[in-house]
């Protein structure tokens, strides 16, 4: 017997909030459970437009902007404008940026988990970089903590965080970007204060660091996309630029300063921030360096949220930071190689497709994401994939990658001969 959409709203659910029966499912039961404790249970079908939440747009900006104004971007940036035009596609359809991947990689190429799978690498990886740099804080503030507790410290807080689901996140993220900030302004004062900065002027050049992250906010379909490509690009380029700029800076102390190289050979980042704020500011220079280990929660919040099985990602990450907290340099360059190199992959593949074959928004339909036949059949983007692939290890000795170039020309041909034999 068919059941009616009305009865089990508009999702074709039951609500968590209605009283089940005695023979209803052993999951249905865990279900409604979960949602007394505001646990999130939507899985990767669209949301409604009418069930979506409806952030102002200063809480779009503030989610990244608290997840970016973090110590851990003190030394890495990311890649602002393709992250802020993802964000034109998510008031139309409802999904998560992943589940688009299947407009790329075809209903049978997602299933592969080529994109999910490294998505989920690049945010257990984030996640151990951030949380190894707010643990080299603690122990500046206080030598008898170690690397291993301040870990725990950090990502068990963030744990905590994300299990409390989507509106508790953006509650967390709108405010968390405060303290950050005044510890980053504190530092700067303090820093420019010192002259360390002055023997160096002027620089001729420098160079910067590249990663990413995905999207965390969903929006009505009549949210204006331009605002949303505004408000995603200025919560992410502003403190980015800010704390990677004043990083910079800092480390060029290092080049004359006796005191900042040997803080900085020491205890990394945590050692040169806290030779800026503890000689001149004491006690309170500990509580900053405290707040600025505490700020990585904002920061790995979104990348366990996304992941879904959040126990499991911290685990994950634990696991890879506390081996590596000693090697965090050497570490930290690998992956960001890695993870570009993933990066430039798939966006050529999502931006060709987009742009060239699709021809912008209006090539899209919403309703064939789970539609094998309505959607490429993925040969086109799972091979450009691998050759990607191989211009990465071609240009691995390069200073810059082939992958981007290689996954573009190889997609835009077998994509063309893709789409010629099966009309789609």
């Amino acid at each position: 017997m068919s059941v009616s959409r009305k009865e089990h709203g508009s999702d074709g659910f039951r609500s968590p909030t209605e009283k089940g029966t005695s023979s209803e499912p052993l999951f249905a039961k865990l279900q409604r459970f979960a949602a007394r404790f505001g646990v999130e249970q939507r899985g990767i079908e669209p949301v409604p437009s009418d069930e979506r939440s409806n952030p102002g747009m200063p809480q779009i900006g503030t989610m990244w902007f608290s997840a970016n104004l973090v110590v851990s971007t003190f030394a890495l940036g990311a890649i602002a404008i393709p992250l802020a035009c993802s964000r034109y596609l998510g008031p139309i359809f409802g999904h998560r940026q992943m589940v688009l991947s299947q407009y790329y990689f075809g209903y049978h190429g997602v299933k592969l988990g080529l994109a999910a799978a490294i998505n989920v690498i690049g945010c257990i990886g984030w996640s151990a970089v951030n949380v190894t740099v707010g643990a080299q804080l603690f122990p500046a503030v206080n030598k008898d903590i170690a690397g291993w507790a301040s870990i725990l410290i950090i990502s068990m807080s963030a744990l905590i965080v994300s299990l409390l689901a989507y509106n508790v996140l953006h509650a967390y993220e709108r405010w968390a970007w405060a303290p950050a900030w005044v510890v980053f302004t504190v530092t700067l004062g303090q820093f420019a204060h010192s002259g360390k900065f002055d023997s160096l002027l002027p620089l001729s050049t420098g160079q910067t660091e590249a990663g990413s992250i995905l999207s965390f906010a969903s929006a009505p379909v009549s949210r204006s996309r331009p605002h949303l490509f505004v408000w995603t690009f200025v919560g992410l380029y502003t403190p980015l630029l800010f704390t990677q700029l004043l990083g910079a800076a800092i480390m060029t102390a290092t080049v004359h300063n006796e005191d900042y190289l040997d803080a900085y050979t020491d205890s990394s980042v945590g050692g040169i921030l806290a030779q800026v704020l503890v000689p001149p500011l004491g006690r309170f220079g500990e509580f900053c360096l405290a707040i600025l280990a505490l700020s990585i929660i904002a920061n790995n919040c979104p990348n366990i949220y996304s992941i879904s099985f959040a126990l499991l990602g911290t685990l994950c990450y634990v696991a890879i930071a506390i081996p590596g907290y000693d090697s965090f340099t050497t570490w930290l360059e690998k992956f960001m190689l890695i993870i570009s190199y993933w990066l430039g992959i798939y966006l050529a593949i999502a931006l060709l497709e987009h742009l060239v074959f699709r021809r912008g928004i209006g090539g899209y339909r919403a309703d064939d994401y789970m539609n094998p036949k309505a959607l490429p059949p993925g040969f086109a983007a799972i091979a450009a994939f691998g050759f990607g692939v191989m211009g990465a290890c071609l240009g691995m000795s390069q200073a810059w990658s082939l992958a981007f170039g290689f996954t573009g020309i190889s997609f835009t041909t077998l994509r063309e001969l893709e789409r010629g034999y099966f009309k789609r």
